[in-house]
C-alpha cells in the first residue's frame, strides 16, 4: 500500500505522479496507491474557492485514488467510497495526523505486507521498490527511510514544549534521545 501526502490544490504534483511512478497501479493489482489529502480548513489562512473544490471533486470522480475529507461539498458530492472518510484538515500542520489515519485506513482496509508513505515531491521507482519487497518476501518489524540521526550526524531529543503539537511528555519518553527513527519525505515499513 502506497500513500502519497499531498495538498489539496497540488494538482499539478498530481498529475505529474500519475504521468510517472504513481500510476503503477495498473500494473500491479495487488498494489493499492493512495493520494492522502484530507479537507480543506473552510476557516483557514488559505481560502480555497468554489471552483478549486469542483476541480477536487472532479479530479477523485475520474481518478479514484484521493483520500478526502468530510468537507461539506466533497459530502455532497457523494463521492464513491473511500474518497470521503478521511477525517483530516490539509495542513502541513496535520502531517502526523494525516499518518497515521492512512497507517488505520490500510489496515482496515488491505491486507498488505508492507506501506510506503512519502511527501509529494519526491520520485519513487515503483518497479525497483515492489520486486524488491516481492524477492524478500514477508519480514517482520521493519522500519526503513531517511533515518534523522544518519541524516543530521545527531540524535534526534523529544520535544518537551506543551505549546508543540510534537510535545512528548517525560512521562511517554524518559530518556534524553529517541531512538533512530524515520523523518517525514518517506518511510517504508512492515504491517506489524
Amino acid at each position: 500500500v502506497v500513500g502519497v501526502k499531498v495538498a489539496a490544490t497540488a494538482f499539478e504534483y498530481r498529475s505529474a505522479l500519475r504521468e510517472t511512478w504513481f500510476n503503477r497501479k495498473k500494473h500491479y493489482a495487488d498494489c493499492a496507491f493512495w493520494f492522502i489529502v484530507g479537507f480543506p480548513d473552510p476557516n483557514g489562512k488559505s481560502k480555497i474557492t468554489k471552483d478549486v473544490i469542483d476541480r477536487i471533486i472532479n479530479e477523485a470522480r475520474e481518478h479514484k485514488d484521493m483520500l478526502l475529507g468530510p468537507h461539506p461539498d466533497f459530502v455532497k458530492a457523494q463521492l464513491p467510497f473511500p474518497s470521503v472518510i478521511f477525517n483530516v484538515k490539509d495542513s502541513y500542520y496535520t502531517l502526523v495526523e494525516k499518518t497515521v489515519t492512512f497507517m488505520a485506513f490500510a489496515t482496515m482496509t488491505y491486507r498488505f505486507n508492507y506501506l510506503f508513505m512519502c511527501d509529494e515531491d519526491i520520485y519513487l521507482n515503483a518497479d525497483s521498490l515492489i520486486n524488491v519487497l516481492r524477492e524478500q518476501g514477508e519480514r517482520f518489524r521493519f522500519f526503513a527511510g531517511q533515518v534523522w540521526e544518519k541524516h543530521t550526524g545527531r540524535p534526534m531529543r523529544p520535544i518537551r514544549d506543551h505549546e508543540s503539537k510534537n510535545y512528548i511528555s517525560y512521562q511517554h519518553w524518559k530518556m534524553r534521545d529517541l531512538p533512530p527513527l524515520a523523518i517525514g519525505p518517506h518511510y517504508l515499513m512492515s504491517k506489524d
